[in-house]
């Protein structure tokens, strides 16, 4: 097979940062939960932040200070600053009526106070994006939290999307720096964008870890459900979060902790960044050397320990939902089963897209072994159903999702095949499909063996693999009651990764 960059690969990715490509996706993308991106410039504008912000000097919002040496002493994510909405000074304006998939929504331009950090001293921004929900609905009702990708923005399809899936209030907003002003569809927030600085904003962690774009992204997030909260309709005790790629990464950072967050689906995304880079083809390195860093400069070591999942996720009591490719050039399964592992919480389900990645395979497909089309079908059935599954379940706003399937398990016997042991106690679905997807050239590309019903929810084939082939299996389940449009989502298996496993790459951008 041979490796590929593709030119729409580089701005679907957005890692053409100092050029102010962004991620150009369509609104069944992220709107819609598919894994795709929004779209908005995420280039080396100048800073955009409120003129009337804090002076530079001085002491940081919490009171903490950080030290010359860059030793910072402060607490990073102060939740009861964050939680506070009396400072946040929430606007939903403009209410209109909306229509997405044939429901009837009520849609709202959004406001609210963050922050970001500037040279160890936080600033107030002001972030905007869009809300919907179903147009009348009084709740009290599930309030959801979308997040953008790396070089993305909010825009209505992004709230409205989610909205109508879900039957809930949704609230979609651009992180710091995003937005083109140019284009009215967008909603342009304040403050640096990550690609400031030739995208040292995303790394710029010393001598104040807060300082990067993705803390600020993390606390927009988080501002989005202090909001949220603040609205009649919106039940308290019931808050999600999900989002796409950068905005998957927030959403595992604030499942950590920000305990208001009872069930999150981090599309595209995991922790374990230090995992990842193990890859030469990595697309982190690619971002590092725009930024003159590489994995040993002191500020990716800080951001690698700001994230780390073990801190984060070590003690989370919410229920999250991984979905992700086998392919991911940011994300791969090493650092997604890296992440997946750190859970606390008993409620955890994951589900991977074969021959998914983070733009180059969904965007050429694999000639010979996939197409793109059918690549991107089920990404978007995977990461849709998922939010549906999770949210409705955890919510109690759909009896049919009352039960969601355990992960299935896998199992290999050399010479005899594979078999997996799958759920089939949830009696609103039933199992559509059921496969195991293998790689035979290091992760690049999988191919799948459809399992066989043995009874007793028992499925295998026989499939010449070795004890340490690289595999996952997948369980696919379809809405058991008669439909034009049934509900699909699937629930994958822990893959089979060998021992000091390191993924190619799909892509290697120079």
């Amino acid at each position: 097979m041979t490796k590929r960059t593709s030119a729409r690969a580089f701005l679907c990715c957005t890692l053409l940062l100092s050029s102010g490509a962004g991620c150009a996706g369509s609104d069944a993308g992220s709107a819609d939960g598919a894994i795709s991106d929004s779209g908005g410039g995420d280039g080396a504008r100048p800073d955009s932040r409120a003129p009337d912000g804090a002076a530079p000097d001085g002491p940081m919002a919490d009171g903490s200070t950080a030290d010359g040496g860059g030793s910072f002493t402060g607490t990073i994510f102060d939740m009861p600053m964050i939680q506070d909405a009396a400072t946040a000074s929430c606007a939903f304006t403009n209410r209109r009526d909306a229509t997405k998939d044939g429901i009837s929504l009520d849609l709202f331009d959004v406001s609210y106070t963050s922050w970001e950090s500037i040279d160890g001293s936080l600033m107030p921004i002001t972030i905007r994006g869009f809300a919907a929900k179903p147009r009348g609905a009084l709740g009290p009702m599930p309030g959801v939290v979308q997040a953008h990708g790396l070089g993305g923005h909010a825009s209505e399809g992004n709230a409205t999307g989610p909205a109508a899936l879900l039957g809930m209030f949704v609230l979609a907003f651009t992180g710091p720096g995003g937005g083109d002003p140019a284009d009215p569809a967008t909603a342009v927030s304040e403050g640096r964008p990550s690609g400031f600085d030739s995208g040292r904003r995303m790394f710029d962690t010393i001598p104040d870890p807060r300082g990067s774009w993705f803390w600020g992204h993390a606390v927009a997030a988080m501002r989005g459900l202090t909001c949220l909260e603040t609205r009649a309709e919106v039940d308290p005790a019931r808050l999600g979060m999900t989002g796409y790629s950068a905005g998957g990464v927030v959403t595992l950072i604030s499942s950590g902790v920000d305990d208001r967050i009872v069930a999150s689906v981090p599309l595209s995304a995991s922790l374990r960044w230090e995992v990842a880079t193990q890859a030469p083809g990595a697309w982190q390195h690619a971002l590092l050397r725009a930024a003159g860093y590489d994995t040993n400069s002191s500020h990716w070591l800080q951001l690698v320990e700001m994230l780390d999942a073990g801190t984060l996720l070590g003690s989370t009591n919410t229920a999250i939902w991984m979905v992700n490719g086998t392919s991911d050039e940011f994300f791969p399964m090493t650092a997604h089963m890296g992440t997946y592992d750190a859970f606390a919480h008993e409620e955890r389900r994951l589900s991977f897209v074969a021959n998914g990645d983070h733009g180059c395979l969904l965007a050429a497909g694999v000639p010979g072994v996939d197409r793109a089309a059918d690549i991107q079908a089920r990404a978007d059935l995977r990461a849709r159903g998922a939010q549906r599954a999770w949210f409705h379940h955890h919510f109690g706003t759909d009896a049919d999702y009352s039960c969601v399937p355990a992960e299935p398990t896998l199992t290999i016997a050399p010479g005899t095949g594979v078999t997996m042991s799958v759920d089939t106690r949830c009696s609103a679905f039933d199992v559509e499909a059921v496969k195991v997807w293998y790689s035979g050239d290091g992760g690049f590309t999988y191919i799948a063996a459809d399992l066989n019903s043995l009874g007793g929810g028992s499925y295998g084939a026989f499939v010449a693999l070795a004890a340490d082939a690289l595999l996952v299996g997948d369980v696919q389940y379809v809405e058991a009651a008669f439909s034009l449009t049934p509900a699909r989502f699937s629930v994958s298996s822990r893959p089979n990764l060998p021992a000091g496993f390191v993924p190619d790459i799909p892509c290697v951008i120079p």
